[in-house]
């Protein structure tokens, strides 16, 4: 969009009616960065497609954070944790992990039980980012 007209706003509104909500939010976010001038060069695919993986970052980035701050985490801890996160990797098999959640608990000084459930509680919110 190199001017933004309500006909054009009108075209993309239509476009994204049918995605889900997460794309159409994303779109959304765009639409109002351009609106409020963060983005003032020509869009093309590649840099719609940069955007919006800025955006998802910065989305899971925060959602990291506040998942940390819920549960008395160090947020950066979390965020490093998740780096190391793989995907339907058992957390025996990526050590990196293990490594990195052991160290969250000694800092938390969590026992036993405490212990097992924080790791069930956080590789299953890693696994719904």
């Amino acid at each position: 969009m190199d001017e933004i007209t309500a006909e054009k706003h009108a075209a993309v509104e239509k476009h994204i009616a049918p995605l889900d909500d997460a794309n159409r939010a994303e779109i959304e976010a765009v639409l109002d960065g351009i609106k409020n001038g963060q983005y003032t060069k020509h869009f093309d695919t590649l840099m719609l497609q940069e955007v919006r993986q800025m955006i998802r970052t910065e989305q899971k980035e925060l959602k990291l954070r506040r998942w940390s701050a819920d549960h008395g985490s160090n947020g950066n801890d979390i965020y490093q944790a998740y780096e190391v996160y793989l995907p339907g990797v058992d957390l025996n098999d990526n050590p990196k992990l293990k490594a990195k959640i052991i160290g969250i608990e000694q800092d938390q000084n969590l026992g036993f039980f405490e212990t097992a459930d924080f790791e069930d509680e956080l590789l299953g919110f890693f696994s719904k980012l």
